[in-house]
């Protein structure tokens, strides 16, 4: 049995791993999917909205205030994958999911040079044969693959880690992971189901309500990217994505192309204020007034431009940003009300990132002496912690 809250305070002592059992929904099978009948997860009758789906622990994991010994998480998670692989032998039945496992068709890189990249070390006779030991060259490159197609990280997702400060906190580490079963979820930028993590442990809901034989789909980017950098990032898992975002995306670039341009020029322009804003976002009133115009003018050209679009994600960061900007300045009234307008951007789209902007925008409105609508986002975000992650307390917290 799964208690969240005693996990998640655990964390704080401990080194984030816990011997559980797994768990996976009665309503969820393992199917082949699409015209490719490549293996996923589909709702084996109608699943209700915020139902746990699978709590799964990973097979290897690591963290990053435990450092990656002199190279990158991957390779450290590969060398992982590895040295278990070897412990408990290829023929186990975890050995053997884990070598089923989708590792890519686009690696070329020499067999030695790889097995030392593995590693993370120069090239050179003591790395090969470091490996050599660990597992043949062939299962080397095959696991650097699968860490390369479906390690989980835990950066800006939602995850109880350890911390000194808190007895839980929201982790921002980029903790890596492989977990197997999760691994067979495909993507969609707005998935039917979102992803937490406590330890070692990954936690599948659904965010919605999922009628029987439909595929329990989440994002493996970042889902409010831009349509070009979200398509990049899908083409590296050999396929383009061609979920209800990314159709509107395409649709509204080929129709309307002259509006598609600007939007673009808008968002680089964006880009270009990042750093002003990063400096802003220390508390530093100069930045923050010298951001205020060029920032507002960006919004300006998104609006005009964003018409013909009926969901308006690309408003997103841009409104959070001029809200911070006005809460440095001491203007909450202009605060709340850019808090709105992100968050009702994307206010069709649970996830438990959803939760922190409802209540940044509560504590906008409260800040501003407008006590109605904190409270109607209070409960907003209640709702939606119900739903992604379920324990209550866990949100008192």
């Amino acid at each position: 049995l799964f208690d969240l809250y005693k996990q998640a305070l655990a964390c704080k002592t401990q080194d984030q791993t816990f011997s559980l059992a797994d768990f996976m929904s009665p309503h969820v099978a393992v199917q082949a999917v699409g015209a490719s009948q490549h293996l996923g997860l589909v709702a084996s009758s109608n699943v209700k909205k915020g139902e746990l789906l699978m709590a799964h622990k990973a097979f290897a994991m690591v963290f990053e205030a435990q450092g990656a010994a002199g190279g990158t998480q991957e390779q450290a998670l590969t060398r992982s994958i590895l040295e278990r692989l070897s412990a408990e032998g290829e023929a186990s039945v975890m050995g053997r999911q884990v070598l089923s496992m989708y590792s890519g068709n686009h690696f070329t890189m020499p067999s030695d040079a790889l097995r030392s990249r593995v590693l993370g070390k120069e090239g050179g006779t003591t790395a090969e044969a470091e490996a050599a030991e660990i597992v043949p060259k062939a299962n080397a490159e095959r696991i650097m693959g699968t860490v390369q197609c479906n390690a989980f990280s835990t950066a800006a997702s939602f995850g109880f880690q350890a911390d000194a400060r808190s007895a839980v906190q929201l982790s921002m580490d980029r903790n890596l992971g492989l977990w197997v079963l999760p691994a067979m979820l495909n993507h969609a930028c707005v998935g039917n189901c979102q992803r937490f993590f406590v330890g070692d442990y990954m936690f599948i809901s659904a965010v919605e309500d999922v009628a029987k034989g439909t595929e329990f789909c989440h994002s493996y980017v970042d889902p409010y990217a831009d349509y070009a950098q979200r398509q990049h990032h899908t083409s590296r898992f050999g396929f383009a994505c061609q979920c209800k975002v990314c159709t509107q995306d395409e649709t509204f670039e080929r129709l309307h192309a002259h509006s598609h341009s600007e939007m673009v020029s808008a968002q680089q322009e964006y880009s270009k204020l990042v750093p002003l804003l990063t400096r802003a976002s220390t508390g530093d009133k100069a930045s923050a007034k010298e951001a205020m115009a060029p920032l507002h003018q960006v919004i300006v050209r998104l609006e005009s431009t964003l018409g013909a679009k009926s969901l308006k994600r690309e408003l997103l960061r841009p409104y959070q940003s001029l809200a911070l900007l006005h809460e440095i300045l001491g203007d909450f009234g202009a605060a709340a009300e850019c808090r709105d307008k992100a968050y009702f951007a994307v206010e069709s789209e649970w996830s438990v990132a959803h939760v922190h902007w409802a209540i940044e925008a509560m504590l906008a409105h409260s800040r501003a002496g407008n006590k109605t609508t904190a409270a109607k986002l209070r409960e907003n975000a209640r709702e939606m912690w119900r739903v992604c992650v379920g324990d209550m307390r866990l949100f008192n917290l």
